[in-house]
């Protein structure tokens, strides 16, 4: 498994929750544990506001079979409860859930309303008593971001969680070099698609059907392989297939760099700012 060039216990392809948000979930929850535990995944991603906590639960559930070397796990507070009851509230009960002691990241899912002064002062009060190790957020924009570091202890970011595809690449006009410019670590969810982001372009585009054929790999393993290619930003993906999970991970053993300008040509970097797409 590739991980993160800076910050080793972090892996590039890291594991969503959405798939526990209803139904039977067993061979989502084998999904995760094999991950961890064959492929040596460690990034897991859950947040408060996924099926009001039922995801956490899950999530606990299962790597409660691991140790906590063998893991990353990172959270997201819920703004709307953030606004009402506080940032502590928020991580605690989220912990509970989890049956975890901390967080090794934390982040603002969005920015809504939230007062980002009280934000940045909660955070770094969790840090200190051990709750978290890192905070940062999650959908910001670049004007976000600017009134983030206007903030004393805001330059404490550690990550900034976005919208980021083969399909969506906005941001890497302004926001991702921006990220980098403040070693703010950048971090891409649904970077294989959505229900709301079809990834039908990439999977029907001849040149990368050929690129894939070539490679035998899938147009997933290319489109986590296009996120993580320089090695500092990881992308997150949900699962709830084996097979799924096995050809996704086969990025870990392309090196897509030779096939950068013909990608380029396929699907264009943005040549002027545009706002940062959320899901």
């Amino acid at each position: 498994m590739k991980y993160h060039v800076k910050y080793p216990a972090i892996s590039l392809a890291g594991i969503g929750s959405t798939q526990f948000w209803s139904g039977n979930t067993t061979t989502a929850e084998k999904c995760l544990y094999e991950a961890i535990d064959t492929y040596g995944v460690t990034l897991v991603d859950t947040a408060e506001m996924y099926a009001n906590g039922r995801c956490e639960r899950i999530v606990g559930k299962v790597l409660q079979s691991f140790s906590k070397e063998q893991y990353y796990l990172l959270g997201k507070a819920d703004p709307r409860k953030v606004q009402v009851q506080g940032l502590r509230k928020s991580l605690l009960t989220s912990l509970e859930n989890l049956k975890e002691e901390y967080f090794d990241l934390y982040l603002l899912h969005w920015r809504e309303d939230v007062d980002l002064v009280s934000f940045v002062r909660d955070a770094e009060e969790l840090k200190k008593e051990g709750y978290i190790k890192e905070w940062g957020v999650s959908n910001f924009d670049m004007h976000d971001m600017q009134d983030l570091l206007s903030i004393p202890e805001g330059k404490n970011c550690f990550c900034n969680q976005i919208l980021y595809n083969l399909m969506t690449r906005g941001p890497e006009y302004d926001l991702i070099p921006y990220l980098r410019e403040h070693d703010i670590m950048p971090m891409a969810y649904s970077s294989l698609g959505s229900s709301f982001v079809s990834n039908k372009p990439v999977k029907n585009n001849r040149t990368i059907q050929r690129i894939c054929h070539d490679n035998n790999i899938t147009p997933e393993a290319l489109m986590l392989s296009f996120v993580t290619r320089d090695q500092d930003f990881p992308a997150l993906f949900s699962t709830s297939s084996m097979e799924h999970l096995r050809s996704n991970l086969s990025f870990d053993h392309f090196d897509i760099s030779k096939y950068m300008d013909e990608i380029d040509r396929e699907f264009p970097s943005p040549t002027h700012a545009v706002p940062l797409e959320k899901l």
